[in-house]
């Protein structure tokens, strides 16, 4: 890039040591070559430093998202121009979907244990919690006490019917053996009866012992159950003339009847037995468990249960907020108004990160590289004028915006700063990334005396600086006299003059003798050189 100002300075100051050598040789030389004349007016001066840099964008976005996903859609192509909020690449969004209904059903269900502590019980639920209380209490007082006389004498009358229930049964039974021999049923059945008593004794024994491991006893239960099957075959043998259907009828009968009076003993067995620790402690256990749940409906919720409650409604309603997010990041739009520079990922990819990139083609700034020799004579506001190498011929006004506080990178060891200009209005089209040539102005003058930088001549051995002013004498003889003058600030055409010389007065030009040439040394020096 280059630094016009720096080399202005070297330049200046090789043409310097030229005049002096000049001087040195007999001084500045005088002599009849061409002329003119110019005259000294008011008007305003101003000096620039120029610098190149390129045309950037004020926005630029790195679009991402979070989670790796399959691409479904890329609705754009580099270079499309796009507006805020248009849909730009579209993601799968099945498990993400899914994963906002869970955080939502999640978050109901922590919303509603939160909303039980703090509301009351009902009355239906405190009825209900009274109501188990009180049954598991008096079945405790049942167990504990024990049967009382009228119990058992219920269950004694409820054995002695079953009782005769059977013997009911079996007189029907015997009824409908018309064509069988009295006495071999009679002694069948008797056989049978003897079986079916001891059967029946050894089982509820074992139901009552509760220990089939005793060998002995479970040998004799077997035996009779075979003796019970065996007489019942025989009975049924000796039965076999009669009606089947009604013989079925009435042996089934007998069986239900039997059954009634086995539950009628064991239920008698029952109450005139005491009530062993285990039935106490799960009775006691009950009681307990149903005191705890009324105790817990009719008492407030206690603080460090809402706490936890309220904490777990926060965690679930994060939750939502993460699930919700990734879901909305499944959708890539744009955030403001641009164009788009680069695509990253293709329908069917598996991607994350960054997906694309955009700009803001419209609101665009110059991005100067200005040297750091240079760089104290800018400052913000600092109007400058701008002209691009597309455009070579269009100017575009323009001032600082911004100084980098650091330097940037070093190009060939020279060290330069980012200096950010604001771009004006422009009759040309504006691309990003077109070269940029800026001159800045670094000082002005309004209404004073200018002479053109021709007109000057310097010995830059003493530092002083000359005009020839044209003078006319009460003849009408004109001639020339050589006047010093003290001069301030200069651009590329003229230079203010602080004295010397005044409005209006005529100055020659001889081109045979060094003039002001700004750029190529031979002026005055820019302010604060």
């Amino acid at each position: 890039m280059p630094k016009q100002l720096h080399r202005k300075k070297i330049v200046a100051l090789l043409l310097l040591l030229s005049v002096m050598v000049l001087a040195a040789c007999g001084g500045v030389p005088e002599g009849d070559g061409e002329q003119e004349t110019v005259i000294a007016t008011i008007g305003d001066v101003s000096s620039a430093a120029t610098a190149s840099g390129q045309i950037d964008s004020l926005a630029r976005a790195e679009l991402a998202v979070n989670l790796q996903g399959l691409v479904t859609r890329v609705n754009v192509r580099v270079g499309d121009s796009v507006e805020t909020g248009d849909v730009l690449i579209e993601f799968d969004t099945t498990e993400l979907e899914f994963a906002v209904r869970s955080a939502e059903q999640n978050l109901v269900n922590q919303q509603a244990a939160l909303a039980d502590l703090n509301e009351p019980a009902s009355e239906a639920d405190l009825a209900s919690a009274k109501a188990a209380v009180a049954s598991a209490q008096a079945r405790l007082e049942k167990l504990e006490i024990g049967a009382d006389e009228f119990d058992i004498a219920v269950a004694e009358a409820n054995l002695r019917s079953a009782q005769a229930s059977i013997a009911s049964a079996q007189a029907n039974l015997n009824a409908t053996f018309d064509t069988v021999s009295e006495a071999s049923v009679e002694a069948a059945k008797a056989e049978l009866v003897i079986a079916q008593n001891q059967f029946e004794q050894l089982e509820r024994t074992l139901e009552d012992v509760g220990d089939f491991a005793n060998k002995r006893l479970a040998d004799a239960y077997e035996s009779a159950k075979v003796n019970f099957l065996a007489a019942q075959a025989k009975y049924d043998r000796v039965l076999a003339g009669a009606d089947p259907n009604a013989v079925g009828a009435q042996q089934q009968a007998v069986s239900a009847a039997s059954a009634r009076a086995s539950a009628s003993e064991s239920d008698l067995i029952a109450l005139q037995a005491a009530a062993s620790a285990a039935d106490l402690a799960a009775a006691q256990a009950t009681v307990a468990s149903a005191e705890a749940r009324l105790a817990g409906l009719m008492e407030s919720a206690k603080s460090e249960d809402v706490a936890i409650a309220e904490a777990n409604v926060r965690s679930a309603e994060i939750s939502l907020e993460d699930a919700q997010y990734n879901l909305d990041s499944a959708v890539v739009a744009a955030p403001f108004d641009g164009v788009v520079t680069a695509i990253h990922v293709a329908p069917g990819e598996v991607a994350g990160g960054i997906v694309l990139e955009m700009a803001d083609n419209k609101n665009l700034e110059i991005v100067l590289q200005v040297d750091e020799i240079d760089i104290s004579s800018i400052s913000l506001g600092q109007e400058a004028v701008v002209t691009l190498e597309t455009w070579p011929d269009e100017e575009i006004g323009s001032e600082v915006q911004s100084i980098a506080p650091s330097a940037g990178s070093t190009n060939s060891g020279v060290t330069s700063y980012d200096v950010h200009l604001g771009l004006g209005k422009a009759d040309v089209p504006i691309l990003i990334g077109m070269t940029a040539n800026a001159n800045l102005l670094t000082a002005k003058r309004d209404g004073v005396l200018l002479v053109p930088n021709r007109a000057i001549t310097s010995d830059r051995s003493s530092g002083r600086f000359f005009v020839d002013l044209q003078t006319t004498d009460a003849e009408g003889a004109v001639s020339t006299e050589r006047v010093e003058i003290k001069i301030g600030l200069r651009d590329s055409r003229n230079t203010q003059v602080i004295d010397g010389v005044s409005e209006g007065d005529v100055l020659v030009v001889n081109y045979s003798v060094p003039v002001i040439v700004p750029g190529r040394g031979g002026g005055p020096p820019d302010p604060g050189q």
